[in-house]
């Protein structure tokens, strides 16, 4: 075998090794992925439980404030209603008034 064919085999092993190394790297790096994704997916669960129950009351809130929304506007068209009631009430005793004196 001639020295540049020896050394050939010996580039050739070296990057093999370099190769095998960086696979293993790379192996190292998706467990540690897999172990971050199982985490966060443990948190994922946690924080479900957590915020589903405020999740929960907001829509209640929500609810109860539109609720209190609907009875104010009623609220509001009653009072609207007499005071126009009222308006004419006083217009009629003004008319009855005005026709008593003539």
């Amino acid at each position: 075998m001639t020295g540049a064919a020896m050394g050939g085999g010996l580039m050739s092993r070296q990057l093999l090794s370099g190769i095998r190394g960086t696979i293993r790297e790379f192996e190292r790096n998706l467990i540690d992925v897999a172990e971050v994704q199982g985490r966060l997916a443990r948190c994922g669960r946690g924080l479900d439980r957590t915020l589903k129950p405020l999740a929960d009351r907001i829509r209640d809130v929500e609810f109860e404030l539109e609720r209190v929304r609907f009875l104010v506007s009623q609220e509001d068209q009653h009072r609207q209603g007499l005071l126009a009631l009222e308006g004419l009430d006083v217009l009629s005793a003004a008319f009855e008034s005005g026709r008593n004196e003539a």
